[in-house]
């Protein structure tokens, strides 16, 4: 039956703190790890003099250069001040995907609303879904994937925030929605369901996933974003 997504891209121009932290990130995966490290591991720390210190501390290890070092420090900083922090995953997980979706020639739509039998699924939306273009029909609104498989995708910075052994009100209603585009695509092993976050260690957030009944949902950890750069 195929089904219809909004057609939407975000591009940032070439001053965007996004895109300029994301492509120095992606270029620079020691960078990209200590990036993930400050955010999680440490962000109870992120005052900036703390940052710096441990940014030194890669320095002094020689596993970042002292002139790259700074380079971030600028980028990191910057990005502390821009509101839409989630827009950094998005951006990278845009540039990286898909992350299971067969097929070679594969376009993506952002922040995309899902029809199926020419209905609305729900209220909400997914921050990037991936599908193959020779499956595709591209209109001026709307993008016609003719074929019941793709790439859902809902990016959370840290999945600690969005997955907790007594689920939110909002996370629930998240995760229904997500479950209600799996039902409608009558759970074809051909769609699949991510959640991608910075966080490394996802073990016991898949294991919520499966005990509330979402186990088709599959979690994108920052261990495998950092093995596709």
């Amino acid at each position: 039956m195929g089904y219809k997504i909004q057609r939407r891209k975000i591009n940032y121009q070439a001053g965007h703190i996004i895109k300029k932290l994301g492509d120095f990130l992606l270029k620079n995966k020691e960078f990209f790890d200590l990036f993930i490290k400050i955010i999680i591991d440490e962000k109870k720390s992120l005052m900036e003099t703390n940052v710096k210190i441990l940014v030194d501390r890669f320095v002094i290890a020689k596993v970042i250069k002292e002139e790259e070092a700074d380079i971030f420090l600028k980028l990191y900083f910057d990005f502390q001040h821009y509101e839409e922090k989630g827009n950094l995953l998005e951006y990278i997980a845009q540039k990286l995907g898909p992350f299971g979706l067969e097929g070679r020639n594969c376009d993506y739509s952002c922040r995309s609303n899902f029809i199926y039998d020419e209905k609305q699924i729900g209220n909400a939306d997914f921050d990037l879904i991936f599908f193959n273009r020779e499956s595709a029909e591209y209109y001026k609104d709307c993008i016609y994937i003719k074929e019941d498989e793709g790439e859902f995708i809902e990016c959370k910075t840290d999945v600690r925030t969005f997955i907790s052994e007594e689920l939110s009100h909002t996370s629930q209603k998240k995760l229904n929605f997500i479950k209600s585009v799996y039902q409608s695509l009558k759970a074809n092993p051909k769609c699949l369901f991510f959640i991608a976050t910075f966080r490394k260690n996802v073990a016991i957030y898949e294991d919520i996933l499966k005990k509330n009944n979402y186990e088709f949902i599959s979690i994108i950890s920052g261990k495998e974003l950092l093995n596709k750069v």
